[in-house]
Formats: structure tokens, sequence, C-alpha cells
């Protein structure tokens, strides 16, 4: 069997050999990401290509591509599958005068981000587009406008269009104070992007924000809570409720109707809890106005996502309850977790502006039903039935019980095509009454996937319940 270095070897001498001219190349698959460290200068070396897309193994191939010998490239989209390893090449690290289209797809610790991404970024001073969907853990502060403005773009001073989602996990206990998404959003309204949309989720000790820009095009949204903003997520198929306060059914019905690059540093990492306006008030004082952005403070961190208006990605990790009025469009996955609980508004929310959602995770053990209903709204919030017409995957794992009732009871969210449900069995059968009630029947009926971590034999009304299910083990995350 080939080394993935062989491999590469192999297809790079099978492709341009046959192909000498070859000016476009695309190395597509969701599992085939290419390795050039250790290959000779002469692999994938083209005096012709101007663009390349590929994905690779570690941020040390993407060093090697770009060492000379590709001196001709103007557009590449990257997508870096490993950023942990450590560079045992010395590399040529001078400038990309010709790069004019730059495009990274990445998960990174904080300090990988500013001692890897930064400078890499900062070598393509032509560069006229550059896109970014990055997952930041445990960064010190949030990305805003104001870091892009004073560590990136003062290098580009052609660029004329943004792309973005970033997201950044914090500890919450590095927060001077808790920052909004509006504090974040005027980040970028101050450098001039507008098109930005924030959405900032605290839970417990960590704080996630994302920020995007608009409309967003992604189509995984993750960890999200109650709060989040009026935006249509159009794309978004796969997506994460996570939250301290209890969900109610209104944001079930939200999530229907609506569908991020994202820093989590944590929160002891923050100098004060900074709000997603305090992030989207940098990229303002640059400029930029079409950004948004979104904090999440759950437990001892906080992730920070930050993005282009509109928002283009697919997908959105860790918003909680606070997010823009922003619709996502093209996200499809998407993530929501909060340490305060989710009411029933919150997935109203949710439905509103993710109108393309997929996959969906919700992470919250706190009781939706402690929060008191004692609005004159609330009846009319409850009375409206959450409708997901494209989820097909949903996550719950061990969320309260008030969740799995929120989800699995058709008179407060309906969910035609679900075939996939990951579980708790416990509160499974506590919530269907051990597969007897027929609140929860219709929800469960198109379930193929049952993924539990018990292997049990069943009952018969198991079965009666899940009448296609033909897979029902697998362990919990």
């Amino acid at each position: 069997m080939f080394s993935m270095e062989q491999y590469t070897k192999e297809l790079h001498k099978n492709i341009f050999n046959f192909f000498k001219n070859l000016q476009h190349l695309s190395i597509n698959g969701s599992c085939l990401f290419l390795s050039f460290r250790n290959l000779p200068l002469t692999t994938c070396s083209s005096l012709n290509l101007k663009k390349l897309c590929v994905g690779v193994k570690s941020f040390e191939d993407c060093l090697a591509l770009l060492d000379g010998r590709l001196k001709e490239l103007t557009t590449f989209i990257l997508e870096i599958s490993n950023m942990n390893d450590k560079v045992s090449t010395v590399y040529n690290m001078d400038d990309l005068p010709n790069l004019k289209c730059f495009s990274l797809i990445c998960d990174c610790s904080g300090k990988q981000y500013d001692v890897k991404i930064v400078p890499l970024l900062r070598r393509m001073f032509n560069l006229e587009e550059l896109t970014l969907n990055i997952i930041i853990e445990d960064r010190t502060r949030f990305i805003d406008g104001t870091h892009l403005k004073n560590e990136v773009f003062v290098r580009m001073p052609q660029l004329y269009k943004f792309t973005f989602h970033i997201s950044t996990e914090t500890k919450l206990q590095r927060l001077v104070h808790g920052l909004s998404s509006d504090d974040i959003q005027k980040t970028f309204s101050n450098i001039g992007y507008e098109q930005v949309a924030c959405v900032i989720n605290y839970c417990y000790r960590s704080a996630e924000c994302h920020i995007f820009s608009l409309p967003p095009v992604f189509d995984t949204l993750h960890s999200i809570g109650n709060t989040f903003p009026s935006i249509v997520f159009s794309y978004v198929t796969s997506l994460q409720v996570h939250d301290e306060v209890p969900f109610k059914h209104e944001i079930f019905l939200r999530s229907h109707k609506y569908q991020t690059i994202l820093p989590l540093p944590k929160l002891q990492h923050l100098v004060h809890g900074l709000s997603s306006d305090d992030i989207q008030k940098t990229f303002s004082n640059i400029g930029y106005q079409q950004v948004a952005c979104v904090i999440n403070y759950c437990y001892r961190s906080a992730e920070c996502h930050i993005f282009s208006l509109p928002p283009v990605f697919d997908t959105l990790h860790s918003i909680g309850n606070t997010f823009p009025p922003i619709v996502f469009s093209y996200v499809t996955s998407l993530q929501v977790h909060d340490d305060v609980p989710f009411k029933h508004e919150f997935f109203l929310r949710v439905a509103k502006f993710f109108p393309s959602l997929q996959e969906l995770n919700v992470l919250n053990i706190k009781s939706e039903s402690q929060i008191s209903d004692n609005i004159a709204s609330t009846d009319n919030q409850l009375s409206s039935i959450v409708e997901y017409p494209h989820l097909i995957s949903l996550h719950l794992g061990l969320s309260h019980t008030d969740y799995y009732e929120q989800f699995l009871n058709n008179t407060r969210t309906h969910l035609p095509r679900l075939t996939q449900l990951k579980v708790n069995y416990k509160r499974l059968t506590f919530v269907t009454e051990n597969f007897t009630r027929d609140a929860t029947r219709l929800n469960c009926t198109n379930v193929k996937r049952l993924l539990i971590r018990e292997q049990l034999v069943h009952s018969k009304d198991f079965y009666i319940y899940f009448p296609v299910v033909t897979s029902f083990l697998h362990p919990l995350d």
C-alpha cells in the first residue's frame, strides 16, 4: 500500500506528465489530504499552473507548496487537515507577489493561528480576494476587526473582497467583561466592513465567538445558544445548540426559520467579557461594515465567530442564546451550546434564521422549564410549532430531558425528514414512556439510525416505534 507521500508523488507524476500545459488543478475528496513533506522540490512543480485547489495533511505541506515550486500560482484554495505538526524542513519563506486569491479552511489552536496562519497571510501582499474558514481553540482574545486590520489587512493594500467565518473559543476568566456581539461587530464597522455578523455564546467557564460575512454561505454551525441573530442560514445543514439556560419551544421555531472562522479562547485568557459589539467595532474602525460577530460564553471558555456579510459558510459550531438576526442561507450544520437554558423562543429563532438546516447538535444540561413563562407573548410562542423541513440528523446526547421533549413531541416540533437520532437511551425511554407515547411517535417514524451507547435487547414496542430503524448502536461523543 502506498504511503501518502508516495501517493502524492505518483499523482503528481501522472498529472503533470500527461497535461504539460495544465493551468487549473483541483484535487477533491473528503478524505484525500496529500503530503509533500520530505519530497523533492520537483514534486508538484509547474511553471504554468495558475490555480490550485487541494487538501493537505499538515501545515508543512502548505509551506512546501509555497516554497517556489509554483511560481505562477495566482489562486490557491487550501484545506489543512492537521495544524499540530512540527515543521521539519527549512522552506523558502519569501513573499508571494503573484498570489491574488487565497482560501483557507483549518482548525487550530490560538498559538498556531498567531505563529503560523498570520505570518502566512502577511506574505500575500498583493492579495485581492481572501476567504477564511477557521476554528480557533484556546486563544486569549477573540478575533475581531481591529486584529484583522492591524495584523493582516495592513499587509494587503489591494484586498477588495473578504469572505470569512472565524470562530474563537476562550476561557471566561480571560475576559475583563462580558463582550456582546455588538461590541465585536463595531470593530468591523470601524474598518468599513458592514456586512458582518457576530454570535457570542457564553457557557459555564468558556465563551465562543463566531464572526462571519453576510450572507452566510457555510453549511455547519456548532454551539449556538438561546440568543442568535435573525439571519436566514440558507445553507446550514448541520447545527449544534448548547446553552446553560433551558431551551424553550420558540427557539426551535426560530431555528427552522433562520439558518462561522471560530476562535475558541479559554475564559481565563480574556481580559474582560467582550461582547459581539466590541468585536464588530474593530471592523468598523478599519472600514469593514459588512461584518457580523457572535460570541458564546460557556462554562470556562468562550467562542467568538466573526464573518463577512452575507455569510457564505455551511457549518456553524457553538453558538448560544444570543446571535444576530441574520439569515444563514448556506448553513446546513449547526451546534448550539449554552450555560443558560434554551427557551422555546430560541428554537423558533433557529428555525427562522437557518432555513437549510440538515444537522443539529444541542448541548444544554439546564432544564428548559427553569425559566418562568410570565410574559404576554409566551403563550403565542409556545403554541407555534417549530418546523425543520430539511433536518435529517439530530444529536441530543446528554442534554436535559426537556430538549428531548422539545424535539420529539410533535405538538412542539415537526421533523418530517429526520432519519438519524443520537440520544441517551434512558432519556429516550422516559420521554417516549417506554415507546408507547403517541405524542412523540411521529417524529421517530422515519428514523433509520438510532445512535445509542447501550447494547440492549429491544422490546416489541421499540420496533413498532421505530419501524424502519436499521442501526441503533453507537458510542456517544
